[in-house]
C-alpha cells in the first residue's frame, strides 16, 4: 500500500486543473505567476519549467516576440536541461498569427 504524501505538500489533480483553467481565464496574471516563480526557483531544471508555462501564455496572448526572445534565452542559459528541449519546439512551431483588427 502507498503511503499518502503530507497533507501540507499534496495537491490532488483537481487543483492542477483549476490552475490551468485560471491560466487561461487570467493569461496576463499567469505570466507574472510564472515570472515570479522563475525568481524564487533555485533549480535550474523548475526555472525552465515554469518557463514552458510562461512562454504557453505568453503566446496564447500573441505575444510572440517576447515568447521567442524568451525561449532562445534560456535556450543559452541551460542548453543541457533535459526541460530545454521542449524549448527547441517553441523555436521551431510558429507562433499564433495576430488576430484580426477591426
Amino acid at each position: 500500500m502507498r503511503s499518502a504524501a503530507p497533507a501540507s505538500v499534496y495537491e490532488p489533480p483537481r487543483v492542477h486543473l483549476d490552475h490551468a483553467v485560471a491560466a487561461l481565464r487570467d493569461r496576463a496574471g499567469a505570466i507574472a505567476n510564472f515570472q515570479q516563480a522563475r525568481q524564487l526557483y533555485g533549480d535550474p531544471e523548475d526555472l525552465v519549467r515554469a518557463a514552458i508555462h510562461e512562454i504557453i501564455q505568453l503566446r496564447g496572448l500573441r505575444r510572440s516576440p517576447e515568447a521567442l526572445a524568451l525561449t532562445r534565452k534560456l535556450m543559452k542559459e541551460f542548453p543541457q536541461i533535459p526541460a530545454a528541449s521542449v524549448l527547441k519546439l517553441f523555436d521551431e512551431q510558429p507562433a499564433v498569427p495576430p488576430g484580426p483588427t477591426h
